[in-house]
């Protein structure tokens, strides 16, 4: 193998991990944003079970929650991080 081949294997298998690394960086993202949702939703059931908040609040706070810009936003990037962009389909 002469160093031109070398140095171009070498520079895509730079390519290659710098891309790896911007999509796990993604997918990270897109865990991250789920599991804020989640733990949102956990807090507001707690607090109602703990008599903490309404019956009102509870429904109030978890359509906004799932309904509104967090879940698209979670959304977004779940698709954008799985390749599957197809726009606003919110």
């Amino acid at each position: 193998m002469n160093g031109r081949a070398a140095r171009s294997g070498t520079s895509s298998t730079a390519l290659h991990c710098r891309a790896m690394t911007e999509r796990i960086a993604e997918l990270e993202s897109a865990v991250r944003a789920q599991d804020a949702l989640i733990a949102e939703a956990q807090r507001l059931l707690t607090g109602f079970l703990a008599k903490e908040i309404e019956s009102w609040e509870l429904v109030d706070s978890l359509l906004k929650l799932f309904g509104g810009p967090p879940l698209r936003e979670a959304q977004r990037l779940s698709r954008e991080a799985l390749g599957e962009d197809f726009g606003n389909n919110a």
